[in-house]
Order: C-alpha cells, then sequence, then structure tokens
C-alpha cells in the first residue's frame, strides 16, 4: 500500500497530463509501445492510453508470491493497452494499431474481462490490427471470445491460405512462450510451451502474403 501510494504521488506530479484513471496513471509498466513506418503512414496520433479497470491477477498462493502480488504487481505492473490512429499516404485512410499486455498465467478465468473492456475501447474503429502478449494460448476460451468478436489471428489466416502452416510444417513453431527459451527458464514458470502473443486484424483491406516468428526473446 505504501509502494502504491508513493508511486501514484510521484507519478501525479510528473506526468499530470497522461492520467488516465484514477488508479495509476501511466500503463507503460508492461513496456508497450507502438512504432510507426513513416514512409508508409503521413501521421501518428495517439488515441488512447488505458490500464485495465480489472487487473485480474491471481491472488498469491505463498510468501513469495504475496509479496510479488503486493509490492510490483499491484502498485507496478499494470496491464492495459495503448492505441494509434495512423492515416496512410496511398489510400488516406484510417487504420488503428493497438498494442495490449493482458494479465500473466496461462489460464487466468478473468483475462476476458480485460478483452471485453479492450472491445468496449476499439470496436468503433472501421480498421484496426490488435497485437501483443495476451499471455493465453490460443485454446483459452477469452481467445474464443476474441476471434468471436471479428477480430482474426494472422497465422490462423495464413495458415487457412492454401494449406499454409509455416516455413516449415511443425506446428510448434509458433510458440512465443518456449521453455528452451533462457528467460523462459529464469522464471521457471513450469508453464506449457504455446503462443501467447499475437496479431489480430479487423476490418483491414491490406492482403496478407507471408506470416513468420522471426523472434521469440
Amino acid at each position: 500500500i505504501v509502494a502504491k501510494l508513493v508511486v501514484y504521488g510521484m507519478l501525479k506530479i510528473l506526468h499530470k497530463d497522461k492520467a488516465t484513471d484514477s488508479d495509476i496513471p501511466l500503463t507503460d509498466w508492461m513496456a508497450l509501445a507502438i512504432l510507426v513506418r513513416r514512409k508508409t503512414f503521413r501521421s501518428a496520433n495517439l488515441i488512447l492510453s488505458k490500464p485495465f479497470t480489472n487487473k485480474a491477477y491471481p491472488l498469491p498462493s505463498d510468501v513469495s508470491s504475496t509479496l510479488e502480488y503486493f509490492i510490483m504487481q499491484i502498485p507496478l505492473l499494470c496491464p492495459g493497452f495503448l492505441a494509434v490512429s495512423c492515416v496512410s499516404y496511398e489510400e488516406e485512410e484510417e487504420v488503428v494499431l493497438v498494442n495490449v499486455h493482458a494479465v500473466v498465467g496461462v489460464a487466468n478465468r478473468n483475462r476476458v474481462l480485460q478483452l471485453q473492456e479492450l472491445h468496449q475501447n476499439i470496436k468503433s474503429f472501421s480498421e484496426v490490427i490488435v497485437a501483443g502478449d495476451f499471455n493465453a494460448s490460443t485454446d483459452q476460451p477469452e481467445m474464443d471470445y476474441f476471434r468471436m468478436l471479428g477480430y482474426s489471428d494472422v497465422v490462423q489466416t495464413y495458415k487457412q491460405q492454401e494449406g499454409k502452416k509455416s516455413d516449415g510444417d511443425d506446428e510448434n513453431c509458433w510458440n512465443t512462450w518456449d521453455n528452451e527459451n533462457r528467460f523462459v527458464k529464469a522464471q521457471n514458470d513450469n508453464e506449457p510451451d504455446a503462443q501467447i502473443d499475437y496479431i489480430f486484424h479487423k476490418g483491414v483491406h491490406y492482403q496478407l502474403k507471408h506470416v513468420k516468428l522471426i523472434f521469440d526473446g
């Protein structure tokens, strides 16, 4: 509680104009960023910067996780999303790019509340690309829910085109949580290998030519 009050006070003083709710004024604790290629888009404007109302962190089960819960997760690590409106040179049409970081845990029944909130904030945009760390495997119910809302996973779209899978035919090549990765090993979370990072599109007219996992660090 003390850490939360200190952080809140510092941010309130330093970032008055960026407050987004009464909890934590910034969402960048999860390292959210959107990089826009200037040769493709003539303009890019931040339109949303918002922490999720429901943080959805699972309750701690031991002393170590209790300390992490109250010192790190609640006051500092704030799942949320950023949205940027971009206008291309050629088409002169708006495409909204969204970067999201959902709550941790391979299975978290409250994560669907975050995806519901995300959809409520971006559903009015006609062309949307949503990318980021959803922390959920493809078979989790919240991912089915998000796809049901009309958001298409570029990996699934690519695999359906002429029966394509990838440069190799291994389904596991799409895993972005890989226990062989040294950074994953360091966390020792014992969670299964899975694709937990995604790029979704909705209403976008660009043609999908190729999809490849180039980095899983």
